[in-house]
C-alpha cells in the first residue's frame, strides 16, 4: 500500500463521520432548541409531556378572570407541600390534588349535591358538570390536573422535578380560588 492508497483509505473511512459532524455543527442552534424542550421520548404513542401540559394549564388559568388573588399568600399547608416537594415531588402533587378534591366536595356540599362522601374525583367533576356549576374550561382544567396527578401517582417511569411540583401546586391554588368563587 503506497501513500496515496493509505490517504484514500483514511478519507473513505472518515467521510461519513465527518459529514455527520459537519451537519451537527451547522444545525447546532436548532438542535439545541429541540433538545432543551425535550423531556421525554415515547415511541409507541405520542404523549404530551408533563411540563408542556403544566405550561398549557398555566396559560389557561392565567386567562381566567374569576380568580381571587389570595393564591400568593403562604399558609401552613403551602409550607408543608413545598417541604415535601423537595423530598418527593410526586407526593407533593398527590397532596395538592387532595386539596382540590376537598374543595370539590365543599362546593357540592354547599349546593346540597354531594350524594356520597366517598365519591371519586371523576364522579365529583362529572357531578359539577351535570349541574352546570362550572364552565367547560374549568371542567377541562380539572380533568387535566387529575390526569397529571394520576401520572405522578402511577407512573414508575416519570420522574418529576421540584419545580414541576411547585408549578402544579400553583395551578392547584388557582383552580381552588376559582372553585371558591362559585
Amino acid at each position: 500500500m503506497n501513500t496515496l492508497e493509505f490517504v484514500s483509505a483514511i478519507i473513505k473511512a472518515l467521510s461519513w463521520p465527518m459529514v455527520v459532524l459537519i451537519c451537527v455543527f451547522l444545525l447546532r442552534n436548532p438542535l439545541s432548541k429541540i433538545l432543551t424542550n425535550l423531556n421525554r421520548l415515547s415511541y409507541n404513542n405520542l404523549e404530551m409531556v408533563f411540563e408542556q401540559k403544566l405550561n398549557q394549564l398555566e396559560t389557561t388559568l392565567d386567562d381566567n378572570e374569576q380568580m381571587n388573588f389570595d393564591i400568593y399568600q403562604t399558609n401552613n399547608k403551602d409550607l408543608e407541600i413545598l417541604t415535601i416537594a423537595q423530598v418527593s415531588p410526586n407526593a407533593a402533587i398527590i397532596m395538592a390534588w387532595a386539596l382540590i378534591e376537598h374543595e370539590l366536595k365543599n362546593l357540592l356540599n354547599s349546593n346540597n349535591l354531594l350524594e356520597n362522601k366517598k365519591s371519586n374525583p371523576l364522579s365529583l367533576i362529572n357531578l359539577l358538570l351535570k349541574n352546570e356549576l362550572l364552565d367547560n374550561e374549568t371542567i377541562a382544567t380539572l380533568h387535566d390536573l387529575r390526569e397529571l396527578r394520576n401520572t405522578a401517582a402511577h407512573s414508575h417511569q416519570e420522574t418529576l422535578s421540584y419545580l414541576q411540583a411547585i408549578k402544579y401546586y400553583e395551578l392547584v391554588k388557582k383552580i381552588i380560588s376559582i372553585l371558591k368563587g362559585c
